[in-house]
């Protein structure tokens, strides 16, 4: 039963829902980061950075954000060097590279003989000592180079390391929103970018004026805003993370998993010695209306990501029925437990912050999962084979 003062909350929250109409310069605007759920997602803003920063790229910047970005950045730090001496690189000389050895983005030109190192941080922070380890990589690979390490993050976060230059969003993207107006842009391409400078000041700087209209909001409606964000969930992130490293371990051929086909509730994958063992049906006529006999499938919890090996038993040839009981006798010895259309014979359950910082920290919690449940396939195989 609904606590009488959380009702009234609610019930005045809706009858001045007008007050939102202020947010609409924000929220009702199309924006493509919003649309692929990318607006405060790390990877995707070193995709885009890395693209921007590129002179070669398709973008129609050519070298100016990159050159700009770098007189910006050797204006503002210590760097002992000849700043004319450096803005006379070139800068179509440099190589773009992402996650070369986990590094987010580096820049290097051989001609140059001048290496760029950038750590990118929004959802997270610095951990596992990576700033010092990503130095000696650096170091290590490119003895005689000309090294520049730079940490951006939202808001001058400083760094572990007193090598790094420390870096903002906030200049960034005044450096990109000052040339988008200058350069004549392809449409498409001109969209992007502003879309690009809209959401960093939205989701990723301070907007003060945002921040006053929000904060003058939410002190008029505290109790209800604090129920509806206690109860709001979203899954889209959680199940875009898990896509995108079961197509990792599908591109090394671990695994094998259809991104084509629809997904809502559940997300499955299949294994090569799986698959052999208990082959797919010769018709889609299965528990999921297809081939497969099982699956392994991720299941998305608020605050928990669920995965499980299961069996779709519905049109299981007599030979298949045979080995799925072996695997049955292996995992749960005497069970004789029926089932119509499918059965959960294991699970593996890990738990997820919903915040930002959980959302970053997603994608070695997949990484995890799979690597629990390629190791138990691999003991329960020695266990098959052992059985007679």
């Amino acid at each position: 039963m609904v606590d009488k003062e959380i009702e009234k909350s609610l019930t005045d929250f809706l009858l001045d829902i007008d007050c939102l109409q202020e947010l609409s310069k924000w929220s009702d605007k199309f924006n493509i980061f919003d649309v692929l759920k990318a607006s405060r997602n790390e990877i995707r803003h070193s995709n885009m950075l890395a693209w921007l920063l590129d002179a070669n790229e398709n973008h129609g910047l050519g070298d100016n954000y990159t050159k700009h970005f770098f007189q910006n950045l050797i204006q503002n730090s210590d760097i002992e060097e000849n700043i004319f001496k450096f803005m006379l690189m070139d800068f179509y000389s440099f190589s773009v590279y992402r996650e070369w050895k986990n590094i987010d983005i580096m820049l290097l030109s051989e001609e140059e003989k001048v290496v760029v190192v950038i750590e990118n941080k929004i959802g997270s922070h610095e951990h596992d000592n990576q700033l010092v380890r990503y130095e000696h990589i650096i170091n290590s690979e490119y003895p005689d180079y000309k090294k520049i390490f730079i940490y951006l993050t939202p808001d001058g976060e400083e760094p572990s390391s007193d090598n790094w230059i420390v870096f903002t969003y906030e200049r960034a993207v005044e450096i990109l929103a000052k040339l988008s107006t200058s350069i004549d842009l392809l449409p498409d391409i001109r969209l992007l970018i502003n879309n690009y400078i809209d959401v960093i000041r939205r989701d990723v700087v301070e907007d003060k004026e945002l921040v006053d209209i929000c904060n003058k909001i939410y002190n008029k409606h505290k109790k209800a805003l604090d129920l509806i964000y206690e109860y709001r969930f979203d899954k889209g992130q959680y199940s875009e993370v898990i896509k995108n490293v079961l197509e990792e371990y599908a591109s090394k051929r671990l695994i094998t998993f259809d991104n084509s086909k629809r997904m809502n509730a559940y997300i499955r994958f299949y294994t090569p010695n799986m698959t052999q063992f208990l082959p797919d049906l010769s018709q889609s006529n299965g528990s999921w209306n297809d081939a497969h006999v099982y699956a392994y499938e991720f299941a998305v919890r608020k605050n928990s990501i669920r995965l499980g090996f299961v069996f779709a038993l519905k049109n299981i040839p007599e030979s298949t029925q045979g080995n799925i009981q072996k695997i049955i006798q292996i995992i749960k010895p005497g069970d004789s437990k029926e089932a119509k259309k499918w059965r959960i014979i294991k699970s593996w359950q890990y738990p997820v912050e919903d915040s930002e910082e959980g959302i970053s920290d997603l994608r070695e919690t997949i990484q995890k999962a799979l690597k629990d449940a390629l190791k138990w396939e691999d003991d329960l195989f020695k266990k098959l084979g052992n059985k007679k």
